[in-house]
Formats: structure tokens, C-alpha cells, sequence
């Protein structure tokens, strides 16, 4: 009797004989592992120069939104509400000048071919970006590339340059998640 008592509670566990009854995994639960499977990518800081062409900064903040938006769309869906199993993702381009951040909820990328006079005054420019758990833990981080970190971005640059180094950031930070 306690044989087969023993047997249909394990059956039941399993959920062999009423697999309606089964564990499921409907949400993370306290102390067990936590599956994520959607993503916020907040809006982009851009701290830099004064006196930089605003139009510069919003292009670097669309290069990068582009750039982690197509990397992270591989691993999460991408969402603007917060969940218990949603992760956010902060960035920030600095030039170390110090100044106000801007924030750019759409940037739009507008400016093609070389950097020109427009980035005369942007210095050498870092990328920082974190992954953090809905409750705020830091999951991953990244102080990825600096474009200019000969000292001076030159306006003879192409554009491709800042995006080809956005999307080895972005690369990067979500290869901080394996």
C-alpha cells in the first residue's frame, strides 16, 4: 500500500498521470532560477560638448538604439512595460566634457557620409551600457568602444565608422549575458 502510495505521489509530481496537475513555469518563483524573456530598451544619454552640433548627438544616439535594438531582438522581445520578467537596458555616450546628458526617446539617424565640421568640437566618445533585473541587479556592463580615442574625431570619419563600432558594442554587451 505505501508502495503504490509512494509511486502515484511520484507520478503526480511529474505530472504522468495528470499532466494538467504538472509543475509549470507560469512566472519566476521565489529563489528559483528566473527566466528572461522580454527587454526595455530605455532612451539613449548623450553627454557631449556644449558646443557639439546637436544633430551629432542624436545621430550617435540612433546608431546606437539601432545597433542594440537589432542585437537584443535575437534574445528578447522588445517592450516598453515593465514585467516581472523583463529586463532593462541603459546606455550612455560620453565624451567626458561633464555636460547636461540629452536623452532621445526616437532619435532619427539623418547625417551620411563623413563627420564633417559638425563633430569639430566632440572629443574622443565611450560607450556604457548596462543590463539590469527588474528589481534593479546589474545582470551585465560593458565600457565598450571609444570612437576618436586618438584624441580628436576627424571630420574626414565616415559615419560607418560610429556604426560599425555600435554594433561591436552591442555585440559585446549581449555576449556579457552568456
Amino acid at each position: 500500500m505505501k508502495r503504490r502510495l509512494v509511486l502515484s505521489a511520484l507520478a503526480l509530481a511529474a505530472g504522468g498521470l495528470f499532466p494538467s496537475c504538472a509543475p509549470t513555469s507560469a512566472g519566476p518563483v521565489a529563489g528559483g532560477p528566473v527566466s528572461y524573456d522580454t527587454m526595455i530598451i530605455e532612451p539613449i544619454e548623450v553627454i557631449l560638448s556644449p558646443a557639439a552640433d546637436p544633430l551629432v548627438a542624436e545621430q550617435l544616439a540612433a546608431d546606437y538604439q539601432n545597433a542594440l535594438r537589432t542585437v537584443f531582438a535575437k534574445r528578447y522581445r522588445l517592450t516598453g512595460t515593465p514585467g516581472p520578467t523583463t529586463v532593462h537596458l541603459r546606455a550612455r555616450l560620453s565624451d567626458g566634457s561633464g555636460a547636461v546628458p540629452r536623452t532621445f526617446t526616437s532619435p532619427r539617424a539623418q547625417l551620411q557620409g563623413s563627420l564633417g565640421p559638425a563633430t569639430s568640437a566632440v572629443s574622443a566618445v565611450t560607450f556604457q551600457g548596462e543590463i539590469l533585473s527588474p528589481q534593479g541587479r546589474p545582470l551585465a556592463r560593458l565600457a565598450g568602444s571609444s570612437l576618436g580615442s586618438s584624441g580628436k574625431i576627424e571630420p574626414s570619419t565616415h559615419w560607418m565608422v560610429p556604426r560599425s563600432l555600435a554594433e561591436a558594442d552591442a555585440y559585446e554587451l549581449n555576449s556579457k549575458l552568456d
